[in-house]
């Protein structure tokens, strides 16, 4: 699984998990509970488009806005179909928890980073326009601009439309090029998820040891 590994280092939190397991000799319940919580963390800032840190993730640009819209897709950032998001899970052993995905793509939106794409030939279907085309499309200001297709201009078609009368097939070089994918955390630790470890380590010493008062 891609993911991260979950360190608590906190002075009290660790004399606190030392206290537990001196009780009770397994720290894997402590451990799956904090997994739980942070799963369903995790997937939470999948609906608010923030960090662990609560910083708002990079904006779609309006290229990708606009292609997940004419594919139906969602517009919500990271997500598409749900992969990404849908396959947060954790794992637990006696020395503590990961959470993270198994999506091979899911370390390139936690980091960043640049992505190298090969040049290569593909097929598309194309017409030529025999009158003028207007409209209109959104700035990046927000106000609304005109734009216009010139009679002549060569216009890209859909793969169905092959064999219509002015549609034919091209092959089309394109050059070797980079992508580069701005880092989207969605795996890491929040203010409120290291509370919530704490609490909940707290609730275990205490089930152990319940003559013991514990604070956080």
């Amino acid at each position: 699984m891609s993911g991260v590994t979950l360190t608590v280092d906190d002075a009290e939190v660790m004399e606190a998990l030392a206290r537990f397991q001196a009780a009770s000799g397994n720290l894997v319940p402590v451990y799956k509970n904090i997994g739980e919580e942070l799963t369903q963390s995790t997937m939470g800032r999948f609906r608010a488009g923030k960090g662990p840190d609560g910083k708002a993730w990079t904006p779609l640009s309006r290229r990708t806005v606009e292609a997940k819209r004419k594919a139906g897709h969602s517009n919500a950032i990271l997500v598409m179909r749900g992969y990404l998001s849908g396959t947060i899970r954790y794992q637990v052993d006696a020395d503590g928890v990961q959470v993270g995905t198994d999506r091979p793509y899911g370390a390139i939106h936690q980091f960043g980073g640049d992505i190298q794409i090969p040049a290569r030939q593909q097929e598309a279907h194309v017409s030529v326009r025999t009158e003028p085309l207007k409209g209109t499309r959104t700035g990046k200001d927000g106000k609304q601009k005109a734009w216009t297709l010139a009679a002549g201009t060569l216009q890209f078609r859909r793969r169905k439309d092959a064999g219509k009368a002015g549609v034919s097939a091209r092959t089309l070089t394109i050059g070797d090029h980079t992508v580069t994918i701005p880092g989207r955390p969605y795996l890491g630790l929040s203010v409120g998820d290291q509370a919530a470890a704490l609490d909940i380590i707290a609730d275990h010493l205490t089930m152990a040891v319940p003559q013991l008062e514990v604070t956080t």
